[in-house]
């Protein structure tokens, strides 16, 4: 008896040793170690999470390290983090530092910090402090895309030269891809950016991202930048704030070094940070547009260029005298005198409302400017000088009889 209850044992622990062997057995156990691979990412420096809080800091060129699930091993791959482009951040940078980890099933996962710093940091009030936000996660290297949950939390330590960062320097990190965790950073600075420091909690080297200062300034447009001179067009003027974070209902005081600015004085910004005037022409020769507001740096736009306008007083002459010769020709047979009375009337009529609708006296109920083109302005020269002006012009109230 004793002799088959130890041959049944032994052919059980047997049976257990064999099913142990070939993977029929049950899934590994939890809390068992599993083994990610480092090859091809190069690390120049290997540090391993301890759930002890005593990271191990492994020699540089192994490969292959069995952690627990879970549990991160930093792998350094450069010296400075990497710009990266991806859909929705405007200004992403990868750190130079992978985190290697594998669940409790072994799938391995090489996560890389992103931090994205949005746009920048600008001025939000009055007391020369800039701020902004600033946001950080963790994307599967291997599946960008991917938003699973991560099943231990990844800390990352921000450090840097500002005045504060809410709700404070560590980032709790729980899940791949977004939601990012943002971050609000005040700092003031004389630089164009200001070294944040990011680190994983267990490493010891950091990595700095530079988020950008973005210097409050005016930019100011002139279009187009040739225009008939003699005040018979105007330019449009746009002027827009840069790196204001509340721009509207500001003012900005224009002022030309030649023209005339309409309207003439202080403008105010919009929400959008954007203010629109009119420069007319006066004389021939160049202008600019010179705006400033307080606190800013003032701006000049391009140079315009007022031209000689030879080619509307052309158009506008022609079209008098073709219209003059049409009023003429009317009138049936006349004297070689009243044929150039009729032309020289038709061209001053002519050049009369041309110059009166290019600089906004409207005399014929056609609304006309001079960048209307030379055809536009012979057609409206012509009729003027064929119909006349009496025709044209309003006839004055009718007095009353007494």
């Amino acid at each position: 008896m004793e002799t088959t209850q130890l041959l049944q044992r032994s052919v059980s622990a047997a049976l257990t040793l064999m099913l142990t062997s070939s993977g029929w057995a049950q899934p590994q156990h939890p809390d068992h170690a599993r083994v990610v691979d480092l090859s091809g990412l190069g690390a120049t420096s290997i540090v391993v999470e301890s759930r002890s809080g005593n990271p191990r800091t492994m020699t540089p060129g192994v490969e292959r390290i069995s952690v627990l699930p879970w549990q991160y091993v930093a792998a350094r791959t450069g010296a400075a983090p990497v710009r990266l482009r991806l859909f929705m951040m405007r200004d992403a940078w990868a750190l130079p530092v992978v985190l290697a980890t594998a669940d409790s099933a072994g799938i391995q996962y090489l996560l890389e910090v992103v931090v994205d710093a949005d746009n920048g940091l600008m001025l939000r009030g009055r007391d020369d402090v800039y701020s902004g936000d600033v946001f950080v996660g963790v994307l599967n290297r291997r599946n960008r895309g991917a938003a699973d949950p991560l099943g231990a939390p990844v800390h990352i330590l921000v450090t840097g030269p500002v005045e504060s960062i809410e709700p404070g320097n560590t980032v709790t990190i729980t899940r791949m891809n977004q939601p990012f965790r943002k971050l609000s950073v005040r700092a003031r600075s004389s630089a164009d950016a200001v070294p944040l420091k990011f680190r994983p909690s267990f490493d010891t080297a950091v990595s700095e991202v530079p988020i950008p200062i973005i210097r409050p300034r005016l930019v100011v447009r002139v279009s187009p930048d040739r225009i008939q001179g003699l005040g018979l067009e105007t330019a449009d003027v746009m002027v827009r704030a840069e790196g204001l974070a509340e721009p509207g209902d500001r003012q900005v005081a224009l002022q030309t070094s030649a023209g005339r600015l309409e309207p003439s004085g202080l403008v105010k910004l919009n929400k959008q940070g954007i203010a629109t005037a009119s420069l007319r022409s006066v004389g021939v020769g160049d202008g600019m547009v010179i705006a400033e507001s307080a606190g800013l740096a003032p701006a000049e736009s391009n140079r315009v260029k007022f031209q000689v306008p030879g080619a509307f007083f052309l158009s506008a002459l022609f079209g008098g005298l073709v219209g003059g010769g049409l009023r003429a020709s009317t009138r049936g047979r006349l004297t070689s005198k009243k044929w150039f009375v009729s032309l020289g009337a038709g061209a001053a009529t002519g050049l009369l409302i041309a110059a009166a609708g290019a600089v906004g006296i409207n005399l014929i109920g056609f609304k006309m400017s001079a960048r209307a083109g030379e055809a536009v302005v012979f057609v409206v020269a012509g009729a003027a000088a064929w119909f006349g002006m009496r025709s044209l012009l309003p006839s004055p109230p009718e007095r009353s009889k007494p």
